[in-house]
């Protein structure tokens, strides 16, 4: 009974969020595309929207040491855009385990210390 309900918990969160929430994003990018088309006004995007679009979940090469651990030529991945001049950004060594510094396991980083590979 109880893996039942499980399956049925899952089913309803991939009909709700896949299907439902699918079809009201749909529906609202062709809202924004028909009034491109019609009065040639495009949607702006917000300043942070526009530093996700060009780094989020991008690969980098840290240029700045940040802390005993986390060094210089470092290799990490940008998880979330803070605002226009910090990230929070994961780090693995060799092995690909994710590098924890004092219980965390993802540092705030500053934009400018970060270089895209």
């Amino acid at each position: 009974m109880i893996i039942l309900e499980i399956l049925t918990q899952i089913f309803v969160e991939f009909i709700f969020r896949g299907i439902i929430l699918g079809f009201f994003k749909l529906l609202s990018k062709g809202y924004d595309n028909l009034i491109h088309f019609i009065f040639g006004t495009k949607k702006e995007l917000t300043s942070i929207q526009k530093i996700e679009k060009k780094i989020l979940y991008k690969k980098f090469t840290l240029t700045e040491t940040q802390n005993p651990v986390i060094e210089k030529g470092m290799k990490g991945v940008v998880l979330e855009v803070i605002d226009n001049k910090n990230v929070y950004a994961e780090f693995m060594n060799e092995s690909g385990k994710q590098i924890e510094y004092q219980n965390e396991l993802a540092y705030k980083i500053p934009i400018k210390s970060l270089k895209l590979v």
